[in-house]
């Protein structure tokens, strides 16, 4: 199927969208059993030995934001325990801490300030010039250089 580019209005204001279909394919299907029960998504108890820095590249670029001086991953949909599984990832297999924060009732997974530098090292370079904004002011984080104030004006 061709792209299908068309407008959506929410809240009196227009975002461009794209919609697509792909292909199925036994492979995909195998990977949607591992991920899914019945109609819920879920964390699979395996999830520590499919998590390679592309895995969390490609999560983040699709489920990742930028916020405050960290970044979120948008897990609204899993238990918290799936949550603190993916936590639990994240530091045994990235050495990135993460918390569990609450938003809109669930659990998102918050990754803070503290632990951008090992998050950066294992995403920054696999993360798509497209998506980069989604980490804005946490890819690249500005240097400061401290000098002495100068006297007399």
């Amino acid at each position: 199927m061709p792209l299908h580019e068309f407008d959506q209005v929410l809240a009196g204001r227009r975002y461009p969208c794209v919609q697509f279909v792909t292909r199925t394919h036994p492979e995909l299907t195998a990977w949607h059993g591992r991920f899914y029960r019945g109609r819920r998504k879920i964390v699979p108890a395996e999830i520590g030995r499919w998590m390679t820095p592309v895995a969390l590249a490609v999560w983040f670029m699709d489920d990742g934001a930028a916020d405050h001086r960290g970044v979120t991953f948008q897990t609204h949909g899993f238990e918290a325990d799936e949550v603190e599984m993916l936590r639990m990832v994240l530091r045994e297999r990235f050495e990135v801490a993460a918390t569990l924060r609450r938003n809109k009732g669930r659990w998102v997974l918050y990754v803070p300030a503290s632990s951008m530098g090992r998050f950066r090292e294992h995403v920054g370079p696999l993360i798509l010039p497209e998506l980069a904004y989604k980490m804005a002011g946490v890819l690249d984080p500005v240097e400061t250089v401290r000098r002495p104030l100068r006297s007399g004006g």
